[in-house]
């Protein structure tokens, strides 16, 4: 675990990831995340049937769970997606408890992480509709099917699409997104693509 910025003189510690005596922080950070939510929903005019979140430590997932789960307002449907070799939030929804998986090599290096953020845990266990992995070639077709569309999105990025795609075509994750065919889907992108 890093050393606290307190015992590195002239340094300071900037991640989304909480741990016990890290939290201020990464609260921060989820919150600077939904000035992003609320952008969204301004340039919509309202709020979307369904929000596709990539996952690394769950912050950015945390954002967007912590804002369409407000009491009072209307609660759009959270997938969030991460790499197959990187699945941790999958992982640990299944296990209801926190779950730290190995990780391999994935293209969608953004995302390549084993352990689940101690702070957006809970939120995302009381708030996530559903969770898919995705494969790295599920992934870079994505990337290119935004690029067709003039959309630039790295790996990371793009893995929503793909996401939404395995959870459309899966029976059970479809029902559980309860989606029209009208429906308004947000694909949150977290970068760019390299040329």
């Amino acid at each position: 675990m890093p050393r606290s910025s307190s015992e590195q003189p002239g340094r300071a510690l900037v991640q989304d990831t909480a741990w016990d005596g890290y939290e201020e922080v990464p609260a921060w950070i989820v919150e600077g995340y939904r000035t992003l939510l609320e952008e969204i929903d301004a340039e919509l005019g309202g709020l979307p049937d369904l929000v596709v979140v990539p996952v690394g430590v769950g912050s950015l997932a945390e954002a967007v769970v912590r804002h369409h789960r407000r009491p009072g307002a209307r609660h759009p449907g959270v997938l969030a997606v991460e790499p197959d070799t990187a699945a941790c939030l999958v992982a640990s929804l299944s296990a209801g408890r926190p779950v730290t998986v190995p990780t391999a090599a994935t293209v969608m290096a953004g995302l390549n992480c084993g352990t689940v953020s101690g702070a957006a845990w809970p939120v995302l266990h009381a708030g996530c509709d559903a969770a898919v992995a995705v494969t790295d070639d599920e992934a870079l077709r994505a990337v290119e099917d935004l690029d067709r569309r003039g959309v630039s999105s790295g790996p990371s990025g793009a893995a929503t699409l793909a996401g939404l795609r395995a959870a459309l075509t899966d029976p059970g994750r479809r029902a559980a997104l309860a989606l029209d065919d009208d429906a308004v889907v947000v694909l949150l992108s977290t970068e760019g693509r390299l040329r």
